[in-house]
């Protein structure tokens, strides 16, 4: 979903506008740059940021296009056909603009702290409700990542709707259900305004995702100057 939704943010009449010296942060990044990929054709300076060092570490393989670095060439694809432009382009392109690899902590007032900086774009995706397991932690999780976005910049968040579980390798960890007010609420509490939501109904039974989602969404706001 979110390859696809990324062009009505960045289009030069969408939401973000065009930013072509514009910061952002992936937080809660994965092992995974392509949702960046996007990103990256208007934003100059990007820093990709998680939690488990082994994440960061496929990321930085990736960067350093080191041997046993995991293959991402359909999601770059994905995004250039999106850009009418070519999955090289892409790739290198956003190799060119990760300019920080580094650890994050949404639990944490700064997630990523020692640094200090704000983003224009904050962007996290699938992250905030696995990072915790009741609504208190997340929406301290969600003030934690508005926290740092400019005045006038952007928080991103898509995730899923309604999640109480996922399994992974056999084990089942808890997720906080969340519903379309609770994100709204979430923008209110942080003095963010909801510039855009979108949503997508679950088309596929359990078997084929081991997770109890009702949907997944979309959704941007802007940080009040």
């Amino acid at each position: 979903m979110t390859l696809e939704e990324m062009p009505q943010v960045k289009n030069e009449n969408g939401i973000v506008g065009s930013r072509e010296s514009g910061s952002a942060l992936d937080l809660g990044c994965g092992p995974v740059p392509s949702f960046s990929a996007s990103i990256s054709s208007w934003a100059n300076s990007l820093t990709m940021a998680d939690f488990l060092p082994q994440n960061l570490f496929e990321i930085f393989k990736w960067k350093t296009n080191s041997c046993g670095k995991l293959d991402w060439f359909h999601h770059f694809n994905t995004v250039a056909k999106l850009e009418d432009v070519s999955a090289k382009q892409v790739e290198l392109r956003l190799r060119r603009r990760v300019e920080k690899i580094i650890s994050c902590d949404v639990s944490k007032e700064n997630p990523i702290f020692p640094h200090k900086n704000l983003f224009d774009v904050v962007f996290t995706s699938l992250c905030l409700e696995f990072a915790t397991d009741n609504l208190p932690d997340y929406q301290s999780a969600f003030k934690n990542a508005a926290n740092l976005v400019k005045p006038g910049g952007f928080l991103i968040v898509q995730g899923a709707l309604g999640n109480t579980f996922y399994m992974l390798g056999g084990t089942r960890f808890p997720s906080v259900a969340l519903t379309r007010e609770i994100l709204a609420d979430c923008a209110k509490m942080c003095n963010l305004k909801t510039e855009l939501w979108n949503q997508l109904d679950r088309k596929c039974g359990q078997k084929d995702k081991e997770a109890d989602h009702d949907a997944i969404f979309f959704f941007v706001a802007s940080k009040r100057i």
